[in-house]
């Protein structure tokens, strides 16, 4: 298969969600659960089609690269390698269980919002498979736009509020992101006058290269990166609007939201800051780069918080909230590593070093959002809190089970995915036996401790103790089965690892 053909099944592929999303919306009145169904199922199963000839065309390349060029931003503005496709592949995978649990689970079928999450879909493949800085933010700007849809509730109370707080917000990452690309156009264009300077495959070697102002330059737009994209994945201090969010819309909604939001914002806080790792400033302690320090800062800010904030909530979708704030945070105190190391993770050898955090944010995101989405299954039977969770075995015990499997994963329990994906980065922190990469580990470690805490308090008050009210719950198992898949893959990919994680040659 030629480049034209490839492009242009790529371009199919972000294109089928949008016109499988204008066919839910034209159709409202006429599509019920079971036509809304149908047309979500055909269109992932054609994406998942496309995935397939996508991977095979990466293996067949020269470095498993692919780059695709757009007129007046470069040869490689569309770049596919494997460590991105696998993370799109399983990010569009949980959204597409999430989305069928949703039709299913809802009592009157809301078609806007599937056609919402159809176009989210879309947008969020248009961010993975952007190499452009330029042609992402337009992508995350459309993801952002469709998560609107997706929250707002008029039937929720709380929604308006939650959304408001999260459209607020994105606004200010998006300024924020908009200022970083800015200031770094500023500093490479002394070498590449072009927008294609943007692109961050090349935007590695180009920011090694640039003089002490440029360098200067380079590493304010790193702060504005940072906090960005931060604000947009709820990196301390910039988190305060997840947990309204987590608790204030329906879980399911939320659930498919984060499956995408932090999936690829999580990759793309990745690709975008591991570009500064060869930024030429000298340490300013010990082997201590500035732009290391402002990336270890960061993480650790985010893990203390959201563990530490964790431990005092009641309400378990708050609680999940703040363990997703800590789990951005372990992200970026990868990324900050890799930033120290000065590895370019977009060639062959460097990819080896995204694998690890690509198994993180995937599995992580997956055991979060199942487990908010079966919260909101409890919620139709009282339990919302961890003062209402008292006997739920006795109460509803499948759920129950898939929602402790979960919460477990979340925990870093063995032999579920979350603790290989823990174990992963910190046998990846610890390879090097350099003192940084020691104290990062130790520092990831501890706060592990005070995960496992809350979440083992959860499993305690599900299975322990009692309630006043212990009579069996009657719910549907339908709405279940998309879950229950979710669940099996966290169980078999702790299990069997090897499964889930994509050869690198």
């Amino acid at each position: 298969m030629d480049g034209g053909q490839i492009l242009l099944e790529i371009m199919l592929q972000i294109s089928i969600f949008f016109i499988a999303a204008g066919v839910l919306y034209s159709t409202k009145s006429v599509l019920g659960k079971k036509g809304s169904l149908i047309v979500c199922a055909l269109t992932y199963i054609a994406s998942y089609i496309i995935f397939y000839d996508l991977f095979r065309e990466v293996y067949r390349a020269p470095g498993y690269t692919l780059g695709f060029g757009v007129k007046g931003l470069g040869g490689d503005a569309i770049l596919l390698n494997i460590m991105t496709l696998y993370v799109a592949l399983m990010g569009i995978f949980i959204s597409n269980m999430i989305m069928f649990h949703a039709i299913l689970f809802e009592k009157q079928p809301n078609t806007l919002t599937y056609a919402s999450m159809l176009a989210a879909a879309g947008s969020t493949l248009g961010v993975f498979y952007s190499n452009n800085l330029i042609m992402i933010a337009i992508f995350w700007e459309a993801l952002v736009v469709s998560i609107v849809g997706i929250l707002y509730d008029r039937d929720y109370a709380t929604s308006t509020e939650a959304v408001i707080k999260m459209l607020f917000m994105s606004l200010l990452g998006s300024t924020m992101f908009f200022l970083g690309i800015g200031l770094l156009y500023v500093s490479v264009a002394q070498i590449v006058p072009t927008l294609a300077s943007l692109n961050l495959s090349t935007l590695t070697d180009i920011l090694g290269s640039v003089d002490e102002v440029g360098a200067d330059i380079a590493l304010l737009s790193l702060a504005f990166m940072v906090s960005g994209i931060g604000v947009e994945v709820g990196l301390a201090p910039f988190h305060m609007w997840l947990p309204d969010v987590y608790s204030g819309t329906r879980a399911c909604s939320a659930a498919f939201v984060f499956s995408l939001e932090d999936t690829a914002g999580l990759w793309l806080l990745l690709r975008v800051l591991s570009a500064y790792s060869r930024v030429p400033i000298g340490p300013v302690f010990y082997a201590l780069t500035p732009a290391f320090v402002i990336l270890a800062v960061f993480s650790v800010l985010s893990i203390s918080i959201g563990e530490l904030s964790a431990l005092s909530q009641n309400a378990i979708r708050r609680l999940l909230g703040y363990s997703s704030i800590a789990d951005a945070g372990y992200v970026l105190l990868l990324i900050s590593y890799i930033v120290y190391s000065k590895t370019n993770i977009f060639t062959g050898a460097g990819m080896v070093y995204a694998a690890p955090a690509a198994y993180f944010i995937v599995f992580s995101i997956m055991s979060l959002t199942t487990s908010l989405a079966l919260m909101g299954v409890m919620e139709e039977v009282g339990i919302k809190s961890l003062d209402t969770i008292r006997g739920a075995v006795a109460r509803v015990p499948l759920l129950t089970l898939l929602l402790l499997i979960s919460i477990l994963s979340v925990a870093g329990v063995p032999p579920l995915s979350g603790f290989i994906a823990k174990l992963m980065m910190l046998s990846f922190l610890t390879a090097s036996r350099e003192v940084v990469s020691i104290l990062l580990a130790i520092t990831a470690t501890l706060f592990f401790v005070v995960c496992a805490a809350y979440m083992l308090r959860v499993v305690q008050r599900a299975t322990l103790e009692k309630s006043e009210k212990m009579e069996r719950e009657e719910i549907c198992v339908t709405p279940l089965v998309p879950l229950i898949v979710l669940v099996s893959i966290i169980v078999l990919a702790g299990c069997v690892p090897t499964l889930f994680i994509p050869p690198i040659p």
